[in-house]
């Protein structure tokens, strides 16, 4: 480490040595200055024109992992990091031997006067082009420290004259406010992605609706070993194929359903594990599993999946075979600021983390890592939809996901699951599609509310062949022209919970507040946790899933009927 006792010529090979009389000080200022600068958390450095160190406090040597400034020249330190830096702050020394000076001071302008720079001319002067300049990268981690962001500012140190006699350097660690930001964007991309998402699979199982309403009505006509039958069969499949496509899309966008259990997490990962290893033969998977890992609540084939879409993609980054650990511990966070990540809050977690000796992900496309295709375009083995799908299961279990990646030593991907009561019970999106022949119970009246046409249409049918009556409405103002305007009296209604304008749940709120307590069936391609909720207030107020076959709907009828 340098001090203002001990610089001198030889420090960074620079051109000129560094005295604190150089910069005005004397006397006890030195000591004064001497003690700041050592006991400073931000970086201070002092470099000669040419970009030699020629001072240096521990904090800044720490950020750039220096043991002295022997022979350290800051613009090819920076140089190793990041070449634009340089660049940028190559100006602030090129700068400084020149600017716009003249006459016979210091400088060699053409111009007029007497002074240092006194007259107006242009030409070399004493350093009036040397200015203010900042640049932010990544320094490399080593054994002592990891990776971490640097931000930097240059300033001019003048003489009594004007003239640049050093340039002076503050870093600053900025590794902590870059995550924040990271997290700022991540979250917003997320919000953007999930909203997309969402809306797809809103409209995904409106169409789902129509082929399982139809095709369910086409399957009951015909004899059950009739090819006619067979083939309906064929349709029905494919839609549940087509189903579990929209489920990765609501699961992406946090809005699928998912029913919460309490799971022992060691079973579960030893009965996942068991299923996968003898489709990678070539790796090597290690369960480490802390003694009393506690329960926690959750879905169990939606956590199945994260640890499916992890151990897949760590498998794909070592093509050649290799170790996958999958290590699970309890974790108690304290408020404190030592969290993982600034915004969780503090409480019992289990951690499950799967750790590869792969061959990492940059730095830069970290903040991408769970975007929709961003890491199967630049590696290549990640799914698509993958980490999304990781990072939209997380957030319905309300946990929390943390990556550390380094090139060329592997990535480690933790999940947080919180320890306690369970926060919802919920019935999963219908993977059972039925195709029976409908039963005709005793005849009702049912309020069909749906903006859309196919879906309308398809209820309207199913219901006819179960032998009741139907009324429909396109919207939450048509049905209250209906049933409060105009009186008309029915026994149930079937209404859609998101329509333009106002929602399903609006309309019930509606109806309630003019005393009219028909039983309601909120019908969602996205029941999320806040539909249920609401819906468990409102008075013979119950909520169906779509899509749903001819069996469960007849199901759901019955039950609000009853």
């Amino acid at each position: 480490m340098s001090t203002f006792d001990d610089v001198n010529d030889s420090n960074a090979g620079s051109k000129s040595g560094f005295d604190p009389g150089d910069l005005g000080v004397v006397g006890p200022q030195v000591l004064g200055l001497k003690s700041i600068f050592e006991k400073s958390s931000v970086g201070l450095a002092i470099c000669a024109l040419d970009g030699g160190l020629v001072f240096a406090n521990p904090s800044f040597l720490a950020m750039f992992s220096l043991s002295s400034i022997e022979s350290v020249n800051l613009l090819y330190l920076i140089e190793r990091y990041s070449p634009e830096s340089k660049a940028r702050l190559s100006v602030c020394f090129r700068g400084a031997g020149t600017g716009a000076g003249t006459g016979t001071g210091p400088g060699t302008g053409a111009g007029t006067g007497t002074g240092p720079g006194a007259g107006a001319g242009t030409g070399a002067g004493p350093g009036a082009g040397c200015e203010a300049v900042e640049a932010s990268f990544v320094v490399a981690g080593d054994a002592d420290c990891d990776e971490r962001w640097v931000e930097i500012s240059s300033f001019p140190i003048r003489d009594d004259e004007g003239a640049v006699q050093y340039v002076g350097i503050l870093s600053k660690n900025i590794t902590a406010q870059r995550i924040v930001e990271g997290l700022i964007r991540q979250t917003q991309k997320l919000e953007t992605i999930s909203t997309m998402a969402s809306g797809l699979a809103h409209e995904f199982n409106n169409i789902l609706s129509g082929i399982v309403g139809y095709t369910s009505l086409l399957a009951a006509r015909f004899a059950p070993d009739s090819s006619e039958h067979k083939m309906a069969i064929t349709v029905l499949e494919a839609v549940e194929r087509a189903v579990t496509t929209t489920g990765l899309l609501m699961t992406i966008g946090r809005q699928t359903i998912p029913v919460m259990k309490q799971l022992n997490i060691e079973e579960l990962l030893a009965t996942t594990l068991d299923i996968m290893r003898p489709t990678a033969p070539q790796l090597s998977i290690e369960l480490i599993v802390e003694d009393d890992v506690k329960p926690i609540y959750g879905d169990r084939p939606l956590i199945e999946q994260a640890v499916v879409n992890l151990v897949t993609n760590a498998a794909n980054s070592m093509p050649r075979g290799g170790k996958i650990q999958i290590a699970v511990n309890n974790l108690t966070l304290l408020d404190d600021g030592s969290k993982p990540l600034p915004h969780m809050p503090g409480g019992e977690y289990v951690v499950i983390a799967v750790s590869d000796k792969g061959n990492g992900v940059l730095p830069e496309h970290l903040a991408r890592f769970f975007d929709p295709y961003f890491l199967s375009q630049h590696y290549p083995g990640y799914g698509p939809l993958g980490m999304a799908v990781v990072q939209g299961i997380s957030k319905i279990h309300r946990g929390y996901v943390l990556v550390n990646s380094a090139v060329g030593h592997g990535t480690t991907v933790s999940l947080y699951f919180p320890v306690g009561e369970p926060f919802s019970a919920k019935r999963t999106i219908s993977s059972e599609i039925q195709a029976l022949a409908p039963a005709v119970i005793d005849s009702k009246s049912i309020l069909i509310v749906d903006d859309d046409s196919l879906v309308r249409n398809v209820l309207i049918e199913i219901l006819k062949g179960m032998g009741h009556k139907t009324l429909h409405a396109d919207d939450v103002e048509a049905a209250l022209e209906l049933v409060v305007d105009q009186g008309k009296k029915v026994d149930l209604m079937l209404v859609d919970v998101f329509m333009p304008g106002r929602s399903g749940l609006d309309l019930v709120d509606e109806l309630r507040n003019h005393q009219i307590d028909t039983p309601v069936i909120l019908v969602t391609g996205l029941s999320v946790e806040d539909v249920e909720t609401k819906a468990k207030k409102l008075k013979a107020t119950s909520v169906l899933s779509k899509p749903f076959g001819i069996v469960e709907l007849e199901q759901a009828l019955s039950k609000a009927l009853a």
